[in-house]
């Protein structure tokens, strides 16, 4: 059987594409159970609870488990990308667990998507937590065919129990629940990525400018120039040096400063490596000169 992990692509994806959400499926458990289906846990009900519908699973070894929660059979997908969706709850679970998402296409091929993340909708299950959302996504390459069946799974790694709530199938322009912001960081994750792309947007455009100098230095010009962009170049990387000690210092989160100390670090080193680059090369160049003259 052939498997692959769905990508963050797949995510960014659904963030951008402009169709609606339709929901699919509404997959209770009660119906599954009074329908004659075989499930490995105990369905419960709390009426006036956040969640009134959930089934039970446990795990009370310390070996590894993978309990088959449900198959939807034809899903239906027409749209490239879908997600179930659900509310999760768990107490005691030793090491990482996760919920799982079997996509199969025809007879051998299938797909997972798991919740592996450190936090949001994808989050792994460790230790215990009450009732919070979780959405496990997938997408599908523009053309492909759609799945012929979807298998639901949860996977323990020891003992623990997890409660699972009612569930849907939802397709089309999804919505993904970001984890909420830790008070007092200056920025998220995500801004954190947009950050440190434009830092290296900005790293290489300073580096072709670099460049187009190193050429003009060769043709005996461009010297201001070159220096310029130089001392600009490592201006930006000891500010992003400074910026990240700062946060760190601070006890901002890792992704605000680490984009700052790597991308800084990096400027710093390749514009203290170049200006005994520049430096030589402009002696070779003035070195020319003189010899020129003295044979003129």
């Amino acid at each position: 059987m052939k498997i692959k992990i769905t990508t963050i692509i797949g995510l960014l994806v659904m963030a951008l594409d402009c169709q609606a959400e339709t929901v699919l499926r509404e997959l209770s458990w009660a119906d599954i159970a009074s329908g004659g289906g075989s499930l490995p846990g105990e369905v419960q009900t709390d009426a006036g609870q956040s969640v009134e519908e959930y089934i039970r699973l446990a795990n009370t070894t310390d070996e590894k488990k993978t309990l088959s929660l449900l198959t939807i059979d034809e899903p239906g997908i027409k749209e490239n990308h879908y997600v179930i969706t659900g509310q999760v709850r768990y107490e005691g679970i030793e090491g990482t667990a996760f919920l799982e998402t079997m996509n199969h296409f025809g007879a051998d091929q299938a797909y997972f998507s798991r919740t592996v993340m450190d936090s949001g909708p994808m989050q792994s299950l460790s230790g215990s937590s009450d009732w919070r959302n979780f959405q496990i996504p997938f997408f599908i390459n523009e053309g492909n065919e759609r799945p012929t069946k979807i298998d639901f799974n949860l996977t323990m790694p020891g003992k623990g129990t997890v409660d699972i709530s009612s569930l849907r199938l939802v397709e089309g322009n999804i919505k993904m629940d970001l984890p909420p912001r830790v008070s007092g960081e200056w920025w998220d994750d995500r801004t954190a990525g947009i950050i440190g792309g434009s830092m290296g947007v900005i790293g290489g455009l300073l580096g072709a400018l670099l460049g187009i100098g190193g050429s003009l230095i060769g043709r005996g010009k461009g010297r201001t120039f070159s220096w310029a962009i130089l001392i600009i170049f490592i201006s930006v990387g000891l500010f992003e040096v400074l910026f990240g000690l700062v946060a760190l210092v601070l006890g901002q989160p890792a992704h605000v400063y680490s984009p700052a100390l790597w991308c800084g670090g990096l400027f710093l080193v390749l514009g203290i490596s170049l200006v005994g680059v520049i430096r030589k090369r402009m002696e070779q160049m003035e070195l020319h000169r003189m010899r020129a003259m003295d044979v003129g």
